[in-house]
């Protein structure tokens, strides 16, 4: 669970410091026009089901955004992150959201087979910190 919550930090803190082949600049303004970016994960709570499909339904979108306009590397890493959410909504979706422990379990779940978000997540921290940010 607290590997969830850092990642769903590390996915805040990026696409709060906010094509084909998109580029730097693309990214580090599309990373800037993100409204409210850091509001987008406020209280994720997987055993609010419902709450939290919404939650990641909306990154999810942020990040297809921020997919269109990246590079190629921060794509790759984008496409990771995008795969980890896809394989949440789709296991919270099919919860009636009446059993938390369930749902933690599962989000845990989730989080163990795709080992590689984390790493992801902290190169697009770490490309965002050192591209996007002026001197």
């Amino acid at each position: 669970m607290r590997r969830v919550a850092a990642l769903v930090c590390a996915v805040s803190t990026l696409i709060g410091c906010s094509a084909d082949q998109g580029s730097v600049e693309e990214l580090c303004a599309a990373w800037k026009a993100v409204p409210d970016a850091a509001g987008l994960f406020a209280g994720f709570d997987p055993s609010d089901a419902p709450r939290a499909l919404q939650q990641l339904t909306a990154g999810r979108v942020v990040l297809r955004e921020l997919r269109s306009a990246a590079p190629p590397q921060p794509r790759k890493d984008l496409d990771v992150e995008i795969a980890y959410f896809d394989a949440l909504i789709d296991g919270l979706a099919e919860l009636d959201g009446s059993d938390a422990e369930q749902a933690a379990r599962l989000v845990d779940e989730i989080t163990a087979e795709h080992p590689a978000v984390a790493e992801a997540a902290a190169r697009l921290v770490s490309f965002s910190e050192e591209s996007c940010t002026a001197p």
